[in-house]
Order: C-alpha cells, then structure tokens, then sequence
C-alpha cells in the first residue's frame, strides 16, 4: 500500500462513524418551501441512528444565500429539557426567523435552510459534526 492509499484509509475511517452512526434530515419547512420572515414556525428533524451509543449535543439553524449575500444565524436548537418535542423519530422546536430587515435585500430569494447537529459518538464519546440544508424562499 503506497502512502497515498494509507492516508485515503485513514481519512476515511474517520468519516465512516459519522456517517454510520447518523442519517438526519429537515423535514419541515421541505425542500423549495416558503418561510416568511420574523414569523415562527416548526422545525422538524427525522433521525435515524444506526447504532444507539450517540448523544445528541446541538443543533444550530442558520440561512446561507443560494446566491450573494450574507448568512443569518437563525437559531441554536438544544437537546435538553426545554428542547425539542420528541416523537417517533422526529424532533420538532418552534423556531422565530430573523426578521426581514436582518435580510436586507435578501427578501424573495432563495436561502439554503441549513442545519448543523453536534453530538457524541462511541464509548469514547468522540465529538462529531453533521450539515443538512433544505433550500427555501424567504419571503
């Protein structure tokens, strides 16, 4: 094995717990949904683990322009007693979006929804991080 492979192996089998351990994707608001600005809406998260040694830490929503512009930090999601409502497999937080004047110009366009969880991994508890993005029409 030259050494090129062996790094590829072992940046690989770094990636491999994260992506075994966790499949998560934003359910609501879906794909091409339209969110309107400063209003409140529901968040769900559908989760599915493949292994039962993670603990859930963080999420943190935020909005990053399909286009130009700036990103906007929307919320941080916590996993605790006043987090989310849990049920099945769905996570749900009532969530109030920036308001319209924290786009700018932004108005009418295009964001990716963008979520980045934070959990622990393992016995060894190894800190991973995971993004998912839905992309939606602020308006």
């Amino acid at each position: 094995m030259n050494l090129c492979n062996l790094l590829f192996a072992i940046a690989l089998s770094t990636l491999l717990p994260s992506v075994l351990s966790q499949r998560l994707s934003i359910t609501s608001p879906g794909p091409n949904a339209v969110v309107k600005a400063g209003a409140t809406t529901d968040v769900v998260l559908h989760f599915e683990s493949t292994t039962s040694s993670v603990k859930q830490v963080a999420c943190t929503l935020g909005f990053r322009p399909v286009g130009a512009g700036n990103a906007l930090y929307a919320a941080t999601l916590v996993f605790d007693e006043s987090g989310p409502k849990f049920e099945g497999s769905t996570y749900t937080w009532k969530v109030a979006l920036p308001n319209a004047d924290k786009f700018g110009q932004g108005i009418g366009q295009r964001y990716n929804l963008t979520l980045s969880q934070f959990y622990l991994l393992g016995a060894t508890n190894t800190p991973m991080v995971s993004e998912f993005a839905n992309v939606v029409t602020v308006q």
